[in-house]
């Protein structure tokens, strides 16, 4: 038996603090979860601004520059680009 179930949804619910140690199998490990955070990517940038594999990234918070008249905005967390905002 199977069950698709988001690891950032499984944090929120109350047996959350039981899954390390349920005995279950995961197909996914749950360190993908940090991975497909969308908040990962203004991050780096902050961290390596200009650097040449990274795109310009900033968290919806007013802080991006003034200079930017096309973006796109990504929610946290997002299955295959659903709720995506171009600007």
């Amino acid at each position: 038996m199977f069950k698709l179930y988001p690891w950032e949804f499984m944090f929120r619910e109350d047996f959350s603090t039981k899954l390390a140690d349920a005995g279950i199998r995961w197909l996914e490990p749950a360190w993908k979860s940090i991975i497909s955070n969308k908040a990962l990517l203004p991050m780096l940038w902050e961290m390596f601004p200009n650097h040449p594999n990274l795109l310009p990234a900033y968290f919806y918070d007013g802080k991006a520059p003034d200079s930017l008249s096309r973006y796109v905005i990504k929610p946290l967390f997002s299955r295959e680009g659903a709720n995506i905002r171009i600007v």
